[in-house]
């Protein structure tokens, strides 16, 4: 597989990070809402991801144009990675449940985990998970102690990644012309 770059977009961070959740206005009485809105959010766990940076300006809509502009900086979850070792269903439900957040936050937001293999008798089930995608490095083999990386794992993971961050929309010409809805 040809590798690529994935950093496009400007304002798109990689690296471990927190994104910010929760997030809402809270003035604290309704003659507040002009003078001091009050946004509030939290911040997530860090996690290894790649995340958009945005900058959130806004100003209550009224007859004085002199108003200020509130200003933040607020940081998206795009791709949230977890690694481990040997995946456990106590790691997968955890890992849910910050998906879940990570979309609750950006409804586009993904989640995958990377690892070697996965616990003995363990079969993940995503159906009810908000994770959307599991990559096992290692091929569990009973006879041998140590297995290699598979390599066509590695490739799979970094095209998904890839799917992601590319996705388009679906266009009305796109649907005439392949006769395929993805």
């Amino acid at each position: 597989m040809q590798r690529q770059p994935i950093l496009k977009n400007k304002g798109i961070v990689w690296g471990h990070q927190n994104f910010h959740t929760n997030i809402r206005y809270e003035p604290r009485t309704f003659f507040d809402i002009q003078s001091q809105p009050m946004l509030k959010y939290a911040e997530s766990p860090q996690f290894l991801m790649l995340a958009q940076d945005i900058e959130f300006r806004y100003r209550v809509s009224c007859s004085v144009k002199t108003q200020k502009f509130h200003q933040y900086q607020l940081k998206l979850p795009l791709i949230i990675f977890h690694t481990v070792k040997n995946l456990t269903m106590k790691e997968l439900l955890e890992f849910g449940v910050y998906a879940r957040m990570a979309k609750e936050t950006f409804s586009k937001a993904k989640t995958i985990i990377v690892t070697e293999t996965i616990e003995k008798g363990f079969v993940p089930n995503l159906a009810d998970s908000k994770v959307d995608s599991i990559f096992i490095l290692k091929k569990n083999v009973p006879t041998q102690e140590f297995c290699e990386l598979q390599i066509d794992m590695v490739n799979a993971l970094e095209e998904k990644i890839s799917d992601y961050i590319n996705e388009r929309r679906t266009n009305e010409e796109m649907i005439l012309k392949k006769g395929i809805i993805e």
